[in-house]
């Protein structure tokens, strides 16, 4: 779990960097929030494992 959390963090961080200096999509902030989320939750769930 802690791996694909860590994935899914360095993603959400890219299309935080994306979304900021590059192209600024509609979707980016939710896309950015979801993946923050979703990879607090991996890295937290790793502890039970």
């Amino acid at each position: 779990f802690a791996a694909v959390g860590a994935l899914t963090f360095v993603f959400s961080d890219s299309v935080l960097a994306w979304n900021r200096f590059k192209t600024a999509w509609s979707f980016g902030r939710p896309l950015v929030l979801g993946t923050y989320f979703l990879a607090q939750y991996l890295i937290a769930s790793s502890l039970n494992y």
